[in-house]
């Protein structure tokens, strides 16, 4: 089960409308609890930049509550800073697609009509230095990154700076953040959605599941979360050395070979594991450079995990929404037009066959 979704697209309308705002157990219960506070998520927005059918709609860059003729957005662009993992510039592609989107925006009018001053900047190895380099440098309405920068609590604790980020962030630093950190998600919100998503799909229906975690707070977190999710289909956790199916809270290969040696499935069937992190780009490339030994793993356990934001193959096989692909062909023509590639039509080249690469 290794879900694939693409998130840097959703981070452009958070930046949107908050630079409109800077113009001027064991015995568990047969539902899992809903988040304390409940969460209400506030109502959709209509994109500034597009209709249904036509991207880049002057008309409709414009935010209700602010006016273009405001001084403010005619003089002076707003800045923002565009934290990369990588020395030496990371990936290359994300670099040229966030300049490309800056060139996008400010060809459909800016944001509400005010300018985007857009500058990357790559992270070090010293989360201080980051966070002087891009606060006190730039002095930037926000900071944006695709994965949460080590620099994050610097810039919003320190810096008092907003950062929107694509990553999942616990609860307790979106709460303890003032408001200042963006993200697209609560990563317990995500983990409960997940097994709640898995434990709906059957899937587990009829299988001697386990539960394997830790002892620390997240861990137990993890269990509590698997156990009441477990139990909206009346599903009681065994032990592992009864188990046909473990789930865990992150992926670590080196610990399958144990697991998979602590536990006697009754059937004939590989092992199946659920992790519910996001195994990152080392997984598959740790599984390629041994190929004999990982193929001998995976036919005694079959892996179930989320991808990454860059999985590559995941783009490629999904067909955009309207908007994404009104914006892509955008890119497309904005680098065409300069003498340039774009990395939306570039062909995946998935280190592993495709059906280690199963949707859930």
């Amino acid at each position: 089960m290794i879900a694939r979704i693409a998130r840097p697209a959703l981070l452009a309308l958070p930046i949107a409308l908050a630079f409109a705002a800077f113009a001027p157990a064991s015995h568990a219960r047969p539902h899992p609890a809903p988040p304390t506070p409940a969460y209400s998520p506030p109502p959709s927005e209509e994109s500034p930049y597009s209709h249904a059918d036509n991207f880049c709609v002057r008309s409709a860059n414009r935010f209700d509550a602010v006016t273009s003729t405001e001084p403010p957005l005619r003089s002076q662009p707003a800045v923002v800073v565009w934290l990369t993992a990588g020395v030496g510039g990371g990936p290359a592609s994300e670099d040229g697609d966030v300049e490309t989107f800056a060139r996008l925006v400010d060809r459909c009018g800016g944001i509400g009509g005010r300018p985007l001053d857009v500058h990357v900047v790559h992270t070090s190895d010293d989360p201080a230095v980051d966070c002087a380099e891009v606060v006190g440098r730039y002095h930037p309405v926000m900071v944006v990154a695709t994965s949460l920068p080590p620099a994050w609590s610097c810039i919003v604790h320190d810096q008092r700076t907003i950062l929107v980020t694509g990553s999942d962030v616990s609860n307790a630093d979106l709460t303890g953040a003032g408001g200042r950190l963006v993200a697209t998600g609560s990563s317990e919100g995500v983990e409960q959605a997940r097994l709640l998503a898995l434990v709906d799909s059957g899937r587990l229906s009829g299988r001697k599941v386990a539960i394997v975690a830790g002892n620390d707070a997240t861990a137990s977190e993890f269990r509590r979360s698997a156990v009441a999710a477990l139990a909206t289909k009346h599903i009681r956790p065994v032990s592992v050395a009864d188990a046909d199916a473990v789930l865990v809270p992150t992926l670590e290969l080196g610990a399958l070979p144990l697991l998979s040696s602590s536990t006697t499935p009754t059937s004939s069937q590989p092992l199946d594991v659920y992790s519910f992190g996001t195994a990152d780009a080392s997984v598959p490339a740790a599984l390629e450079a041994q190929p004999a030994s990982s193929a001998r793993l995976l036919r005694s356990v079959r892996l179930y995990a989320f991808s990454p934001v860059a999985d590559r193959a995941y783009r490629a096989s999904q067909s955009p929404n309207t908007f994404s692909g009104m914006c892509n062909r955008a890119a497309v023509d904005e680098d065409g037009a300069r003498g340039l590639t774009t990395t939306t039509t570039t062909e995946p080249r998935p280190p592993l066959s495709a059906s280690y690469l199963t949707t859930s």
